[in-house]
């Protein structure tokens, strides 16, 4: 009987995880077929659209279809612009003795709010 060396124990290792990597491809674009069967609408809340599910199918079975529809939402999250909030630092007495941050911020457009008494 032959021994069981290191190199047919590091074989059966590579094979079981390329067996997992497949098993995972599959279900990957299994669920990517489950996406098809949403509406446009449906599609833009997740930030897909048919094109992005067209190139998926494109891809041979042994490529990740999942993983490319991920980065497709996540190129598209990433280049919406958010707005920066425009803020001007309020000057606090710990910031001024000790410099410490965070500056407490205020829009510019915040005003103080109107006085109740007209004669003051």
């Amino acid at each position: 009987m032959p021994a069981i060396t290191a190199l047919t124990i590091a074989a059966a290792v590579r094979a079981r995880l390329g067996l997992k990597r497949l098993v995972e491809r599959v279900r990957s674009r299994y669920d990517a077929m489950r996406l098809a069967e949403l509406d446009d609408r449906m599609l833009a809340d997740i930030g897909l659209n048919r094109g992005d599910l067209r190139d998926a199918y494109a891809l041979p079975p042994w490529r990740d279809a999942g993983g490319l529809l991920a980065r497709r939402v996540a190129e598209r999250r990433g280049s919406r612009r958010r707005p920066e909030p425009a803020c001007v630092g309020v000057p606090t007495l710990t910031s001024e003795l000790f410099g410490t941050p965070p500056i407490p911020c205020r829009r510019p457009d915040d005003r103080p709010a109107p006085s109740l008494n007209r004669f003051a």
